[in-house]
Formats: C-alpha cells, sequence, structure tokens
C-alpha cells in the first residue's frame, strides 16, 4: 500500500486529508464521522467568544446526511462553538483519534468585538490573555494544533480585514509562541 502520510508543522499525518473546520466538525458525532472515514486530521468547529455568532443554525440545505447528522442542518448555517462546547467535543472524540491515527486540531475565530482590535473597541483583559488562554484550554483538551483563524469577510470590508490582519498576526504570535506545547499556524483569507 502507497504511504500518504505527509509531515507539517512537525506533525505526522496518516494521510493529507483534513477535515476543515465548519459545519462537518461541529458535533462529537460529526468529527467521529469523519475519522471513522479515513481523514487525515480533524479541525474542530472554530470556537468563538462573541455570543451571537455561537452556533446558532440557520435555514440551508440539507447536505451530506451520510456524514451528517440525519436530518440536521449540514450547510450554510451561521454559528460558533463556545470554548466549553470545543473543549468537550475534542476530549469526547480524542481516543477514537488517537486509536485511527487521526490529528484533532482546535481552532480559534480570531475575528471580532473580543479581540478589541480596529475597528472594534478595546477589550480587558487583553486580548493576548484571553487567546492563550483558549489555546492552552485546546491543547489540554487534547488538541495536537491551533488553528487561529484570521479571516474576516464576514464582518468586516477587504481594506478593515488587510488592517486588521495587520495588527492581529504579531499579537497571536506574542501570545502563543512559547506559551503552548503545540504547533499554531494563522489561517488568513478575506
Amino acid at each position: 500500500m502507497v504511504d500518504l502520510g505527509v509531515e507539517f508543522a512537525g506533525l505526522r499525518f496518516k494521510n493529507p486529508i483534513s477535515a476543515a473546520a465548519g459545519p462537518i466538525t461541529s458535533t462529537p458525532y460529526t468529527n467521529r464521522q469523519c475519522i471513522e472515514h479515513g481523514a487525515g486530521s480533524v479541525v474542530v468547529k472554530s470556537v468563538a467568544l462573541d455570543k451571537e455568532v455561537q452556533l446558532l443554525p440557520r435555514p440551508g440545505n440539507w447536505f451530506l446526511d451520510r456524514l451528517g447528522e440525519r436530518g440536521g442542518l449540514m450547510h450554510c448555517y451561521a454559528g460558533l462553538l463556545s470554548p466549553e462546547q470545543a473543549a468537550e467535543t475534542i476530549t469526547a472524540v480524542k481516543p477514537l483519534a488517537e486509536s485511527e491515527d487521526t490529528r484533532l486540531i482546535g481552532s480559534v475565530f480570531f475575528t471580532g468585538p473580543w479581540t478589541g482590535l480596529a475597528p472594534y473597541e478595546p477589550v480587558s483583559p487583553p486580548v493576548e490573555t484571553t487567546l492563550r488562554r483558549l489555546a492552552i484550554d485546546l491543547e489540554s483538551a487534547g488538541a495536537e494544533a491551533i488553528e487561529v483563524v484570521c479571516s474576516c469577510g464576514l464582518t468586516l470590508t477587504a481594506s478593515q480585514t488587510v488592517g486588521f490582519q495587520d495588527e492581529a498576526i504579531p499579537l497571536i504570535f506574542n501570545a502563543l509562541d512559547g506559551h503552548i506545547n503545540i504547533p499554531f499556524w494563522i489561517k488568513v483569507g478575506f
């Protein structure tokens, strides 16, 4: 059999297929399905601290019932996980992920008022402290890496996004580098 394994950020993946953070990775059930169907990694649905964007389904397409919860809305819904939901999901699926050699990756949605970065109002405690705590909690739950999502297309204009990212990227590195024991990366876009 051909070895499809890849190495990225110091982690070995059994294959390059990753279930990206999204509806397909929003519950323990759907994460288990991704693992059981052979994903090399699963990026658990992103964490948000702004309550108004935490997992609130909206009408969409019934999609991928084979991997999703039967009759559930699998596509086109807004919402992100609370930190507690993400940690619970990671903890719940960690034994299966280990037995199937699948990497579990935590994801933080680093956009919105909770960041305190322009154009939003400053926050207290400083966002570096909050981001670091989130990453440490995801690592403690069993995440093997952290993805920090810094794409703002749904909440900011393109020019605001560029300015936001210019400020956010060094802040993210300062918050996480040397403070967690797992790799992290930043996902940028519009």
